[in-house]
């Protein structure tokens, strides 16, 4: 025959399934774009709370260095 038949090949059956399937990885992006801000929002939390005891760990100290007498 002379006609010339074109195939496309789908991974879903209708245009609908593939937007489904798109809108599923976008909601699970999302599930771990959220826990992912979680664990930095975590990490950050104890960084500064660590830097804040040091900070006072440090003043104690420079305060107990700080002896003065008076006469």
């Amino acid at each position: 025959s002379d006609q010339l038949v074109h195939f496309q090949w789908k991974q879903y059956a209708t245009e609908r399934e593939e937007e489904q399937h798109k809108l599923r990885q976008l909601h699970a992006l999302s599930d771990e774009e959220v826990n992912a801000l979680q664990k930095l929002n975590g990490n950050l939390h104890r960084i500064v709370s660590e830097k804040i005891t040091n900070r006072s760990k440090h003043a104690i100290n420079l305060s107990r260095n700080r002896i003065s007498f008076e006469f």
